[in-house]
C-alpha cells in the first residue's frame, strides 16, 4: 500500500494489522466510515447516479475456495481498481448499514490486498453490538474470598506489549497488572489483567477494547485471558494488586490529558 495514497482508514488499516493494540480504534473508525460495493445495477436502476433508500441491491459476491459467499467492499477506488482492473459499478455505503443488510454474509475489506480483512457473520455481529471484536465468557474472579492469585512465570509478553499499545491510548487507565489464577483448580493456565481507573473512567470501553485484542491475539497453546476493572475497596483482589507490580503505567503525558478531562 502506497502510503503517500493512503487515506485515514487505509492508514489505519495497515498500522493496525502491524500492531493488534491498535485494532479497536481501527474498528471504530470502519463502522462510522463510507466504502465502495460493488454492485450489477437493475434495468434503469442508478441512471442519475444515485439510487434511493430502500431499493434493492444486487451486490456482486465472490465464492472463497471453501465455497463460502463473500460480499467485497473497498476502501477507495484505487483498491477497487487493484482487485477488479476491468471496473465496476459501485455504491457508496456506510459500513455499519452494511453489515446490517446482511448480518448472515461474511466480508472482505480491500481483498487481494496484502493488508485486507475478512469479517465473518461474528465479527459483525460483536461489532454492531459493542464497536469491537471481543469472544466474552463469565469467569472466575476472587472477590469476597482470599485472592488465590500469584505472578505468572512467563506471562505472553507479546499479548502484554498489545495491550500496552492499546491502554497508552486511554487516558482513564492509569495502571494495568497481570496474575495467574491459582484456584479453584482452572483446566488450563488463567491470567487475569486488571485495570485501575480514574474515577468516572469508563469501564465498558477499557473491558471491552482489552478483549477485543485479546480475542484476536491469543491462540491455540496460550493462556486463557479474563479482565477486570480493579475495585477501590479493602477486598481481598483490591489488596492483591495494591502490592503487585503494573505491567503498564500512564505515562506523564497520559496524567496530564487525564487531569486536564478530569477537570472539565
Amino acid at each position: 500500500m502506497n502510503a503517500q495514497k493512503e487515506t485515514p482508514l487505509e492508514r489505519m488499516l495497515r498500522d493496525a494489522w502491524h500492531e493488534p493494540g491498535l485494532r479497536p480504534a481501527f474498528y471504530k473508525r470502519l463502522l462510522k466510515s463510507d466504502v465502495l460495493v460493488p454492485v450489477q445495477p437493475r434495468d434503469g436502476q442508478g441512471l442519475t447516479g444515485k439510487i434511493d433508500a430502500g431499493e434493492a441491491l444486487d451486490v456482486i459476491t465472490f465464492v472463497r475456495n471453501d465455497g463460502v459467499d463473500v460480499i467485497p467492499f473497498y476502501s477507495s477506488p484505487e483498491h477497487l481498481f487493484r482487485a477488479s482492473p476491468a471496473g465496476e459499478k459501485c455504491v457508496v455505503v456506510r459500513v455499519r448499514n452494511l453489515f446490517e443488510m446482511r448480518p448472515d454474509m461474511h466480508f472482505h475489506l480491500n481483498p487481494f490486498s496484502v493488508y485486507g480483512r475478512e469479517f465473518s457473520p461474528l465479527d459483525t455481529s460483536s461489532l454492531l453490538k459493542t464497536g469491537g471484536i471481543a469472544a466474552t465468557e463469565r469467569v472466575w474472579i476472587p472477590y469476597t474470598q482470599e485472592a488465590n492469585l500469584r505472578e505468572p512465570d512467563n506471562p505472553p509478553e507479546v499479548v502484554l506489549s498489545a495491550l500496552r499499545v492499546l491502554f497508552a491510548r486511554n487516558f482513564e487507565i492509569r495502571a494495568a497488572y497481570i496474575a495467574q489464577r491459582c484456584e479453584p483448580n482452572p483446566d488450563a493456565e488463567e491470567l487475569l489483567v486488571v485495570v485501575d481507573l480514574v474515577e468516572g473512567g469508563s469501564q465498558v470501553r477499557a473491558l471491552r477494547d482489552a478483549g477485543t485484542v485479546l480475542t484476536e491475539m491469543v491462540e491455540p497453546g496460550m493462556p486463557r485471558f479474563g479482565v477486570a476493572v480493579l475495585p477501590r475497596d479493602e477486598s481481598p483482589i483490591a489488596r492483591y494488586f495494591q502490592r503487585a507490580a503494573p505491567f503498564y503505567t500512564i505515562g506523564l503525558a497520559g496524567s496530564i490529558a487525564s487531569a486536564l478531562n478530569a477537570g472539565q
